[in-house]
């Protein structure tokens, strides 16, 4: 009697397990994406976005990303040269990335084409904005208050210090795209039914598009400009969609964050992924995790290969150019040595900070480096507008462990200035903090 008992016992914790998990699959399933999108900030010279996706899909959340990219922000979509091309590149993109694959017939589908449809590269839908020159300074959490790694990051850009409104100049210039460039950026977040968690600050593209970037694992992105990695190879390369048959630097970055989980794992990645940088452009990334571990991933564009700089529990200073070719900034010599924003300037600058710091670091520390280097200037060699006018768009310190990112956002110029360093009073907003909620 007792063994009966048992055996249907057994038998029923077995049948209602089974009918938990069903249950379970099927509400997950058929959930769909809770989407919030709404105006975090609009200023005379900057509209930041807030976008949040809970649930889904990969499918799912491409058809809601190409939504708001359609819809919101004007977003296109790159034809290739050929559908061949096209099809070629999906076909790639399947291998390496089967959620941005789905991703992308999810944005075929808001934009009302043919899944089959291989003419334009749906995997990232382009708006006009800005790809910044920037800052950034990290701290391992051996050497934090916290015990948590940490970093800062400024992302500047062009500034039209004379007017509140869009530069008119000629028509699809470079200088009206660059004056206006830094108008339109965003903050999402994403919690996928499968991948990892990420919250990202970027622009340019709403699928790929992070400059700064964390996932649920508590791996780190900050992407800047790289000026000694220019593409000069391939003068029609672009940011999609033309004769790319692999991913863009952008979806690499992408990639990593939503299938990596620590430093090593995402060096394995992006060694393994065929990488096109744009034209004349060149872009290289700090990453780093709570480990320590911190590497520059940079693509060299003699060889087109992913080279890797290697850090372990010590502070590393970062701006514009190429760290595998000059890994002594001791050894800088600056191209424009009287220009407070000349690349090497500022990397001199923040490993100056390091090595004079003492104790321990911790938030505000990276606050007053960002301070230091910050992009305060009327004229500049190498602006992108008349007049060369920087500034920063956003100042962001992130936390790994936390899993959060702090930013402040350039919003004018104040009535103040400094004759003898000619700097401006710069205003920002309140803070707004982020935090991976998952």
């Amino acid at each position: 009697m007792a063994f009966r008992t048992a055996i249907i016992v057994v038998f029923l914790i077995v049948l209602f397990s089974f009918i938990l998990i069903v249950s379970l699959q099927s509400s997950r399933v058929a959930s769909a994406p809770n989407v919030t999108c709404k105006i975090l900030l609009k200023g005379s010279q900057i509209e930041i976005d807030h976008i949040i996706i809970r649930g889904g899909t990969s499918e799912e959340i491409g058809y809601e990303l190409g939504k708001i990219g359609k819809d919101t922000y004007g977003a296109v979509l790159v034809p290739f040269i050929n559908s061949t091309v096209g099809k070629e590149k999906e076909t790639y993109i399947r291998s390496v990335d089967p959620s941005l694959a789905d991703k992308t017939i999810g944005i075929k589908k808001a934009y009302a084409i043919d899944p089959a449809n291989t003419s334009v590269d749906a995997s990232a839908p382009l708006f006009p904005s800005l790809a910044p020159r920037c800052s950034a300074i990290y701290f391992p959490p051996n050497l934090t208050k916290s015990s948590h790694a940490i970093s800062g990051r400024n992302a500047d850009w062009g500034y039209s210090p004379t007017t509140d409104d869009p530069v008119n100049t000629s028509k699809n210039s470079l200088e009206t795209f660059s004056a206006n460039a830094a108008r339109r950026g965003f903050v999402l977040e994403i919690y996928p039914d499968a991948g990892y968690a990420t919250l990202v600050f970027g622009a340019i593209d709403l699928i790929s598009g992070a400059q700064d970037g964390l996932n649920e694992k508590g791996l780190v992105i900050q992407t800047l400009a790289d000026d000694d990695d220019e593409n000069i190879n391939n003068p029609r390369a672009s940011f999609a969609g033309g004769d790319m048959t692999g991913v863009s630097y952008n979806q690499a970055v992408r990639i990593v964050l939503e299938h990596c989980a620590t430093v090593d794992e995402a060096k394995q990645k992006l060694s393994s992924l065929q990488i096109t940088m744009p034209a004349l452009i060149g872009f290289h990334s700090l990453i780093y995790d709570n480990s320590g571990k911190a590497t520059v991933f940079e693509i060299d564009n003699t060889t087109n290969q992913a080279v890797f700089t290697d850090y372990f529990n010590e502070a590393v200073p970062f701006t514009n150019y190429a760290v595998h070719r000059y890994p002594d900034v001791t050894k800088l010599v600056p191209r424009y040595p009287n220009e407070s924003y000349d690349d090497t300037v500022r990397r001199t600058k923040l490993h100056n900070y390091i090595v004079n710091h003492t104790g321990l670091y911790s938030s505000d520390d990276a606050w007053t480096a960002m301070k230091i280097v910050e992009a305060n200037i009327d004229h500049y060699t190498e602006g992108y507008i008349p007049g060369g006018a920087e500034r920063p768009v956003w100042v962001v310190v992130t936390d790994a462990h936390e899993k959060t990112m702090v930013v402040k956002y350039f919003l004018k110029d104040g009535p103040g200035y400094d004759p003898v360093n000619k700097t401006h009073e710069l205003i920002f907003s309140e803070p707004y903090t982020f935090r991976l909620d998952k």
